[in-house]
């Protein structure tokens, strides 16, 4: 295609964008992006909805689901939290991802989960990206065993050893406290 539509550094859309011809973020964009052609989202850029078109590009950042009926690339430098969903998906050293991967046609699709990789960060997105990355590091609690169960040895018991278990300890002692009675109180208000 030989048309393009730019969203230039500095822009900030908030709304649902359809396009008809491949799309350039180079700015930020709040809201579903659906285009026929080729999704470009440039270094520096953001965009924190669902995307879908024929090929996605992702060298900025992406919080959404990536959807492509032809490829997804996510370059060095790409920062995407989302599911991602084409026939063929290419992750290069550097990128970040932090969700589910789908690939395949017509037939059953392979999932896996993929890990978090460190990449270079805009200071724009640094508390985002710490949150989501103190997450990833997090371990789940090992898993305990059940102890194992013990026979105990079958005793005899008798009546005396029976009484002196239902028996309770007695309380210490503590000396008496005097009862201030209303006369007592005036005497020594006095």
């Amino acid at each position: 295609m030989a048309d393009e539509a730019i969203i230039s550094a500095g822009t900030v859309i908030r709304g649902r964008i359809k396009a008809e011809v491949d799309l350039q973020v180079r700015g930020h964009v709040e809201g579903a992006i659906e285009a026929d052609g080729v999704v470009t989202i440039a270094s520096g850029a953001a965009v924190s909805s669902d995307v879908s078109g024929r090929s996605v590009h992702v060298a900025g950042a992406a919080a959404g689901n990536l959807t492509a009926t032809d490829r997804i690339i996510l370059e060095d430098g790409a920062r995407v939290v989302g599911d991602l969903s084409a026939p063929s998906i290419g992750i290069q050293p550097g990128a970040l991802l932090r969700g589910r991967v789908e690939t395949g046609g017509g037939g059953p699709s392979r999932t896996r989960e993929s890990k978090a990789v460190p990449a270079a960060r805009p200071a724009a997105t640094k508390k985002a990206t710490k949150v989501a990355a103190k997450k990833a590091t997090r371990r789940a609690p090992a898993p305990t065993m059940p102890k194992a169960k013990t026979r105990k040895k079958a005793t005899k018991k008798t009546a005396a050893s029976k009484t002196r278990a239902k028996k309770k300890a007695p309380a210490p002692k503590m000396p008496a406290l005097r009862k201030r009675t209303k006369k007592a109180s005036k005497r020594r208000a006095r």
